[in-house]
């Protein structure tokens, strides 16, 4: 690749947890978009900037779940580390529940 527009760190936490985290500017198509993707032995989260209001859960032994912010199955104690209200970044658009 002719590029440093890509990287990728491989982490390993106190706990002996490990981790990778990529970085890159190189996918066509994509702008801007941040993506976190957290994978366990029994789940799996993900959330895209794309799509802000919506948090991704996957299970290994039962349904995967998709939970809207500011709604009750996203959580109570979630409440303190949203900054702005839902559906602000949509500007006159709002989310159908």
């Amino acid at each position: 690749m002719k590029t440093e527009d890509s990287a990728s760190v491989l982490l390993e936490f106190a706990n002996s947890a490990r981790g990778n985290l990529a970085v890159s500017q190189v996918a066509a198509g994509r702008k801007s978009r941040i993506g976190i993707e957290i994978y366990g032995t029994r789940k799996s989260a993900w959330w895209s900037s794309e799509d802000p209001e919506v948090l991704h859960v996957g299970q290994r032994d039962g349904a995967n779940e998709t939970v809207v912010r500011a709604t009750p199955a996203f959580g109570a104690g979630a409440d303190g580390l949203m900054d702005y209200p839902p559906d602000t970044w949509r500007g006159s658009r709002t989310r159908s529940r």
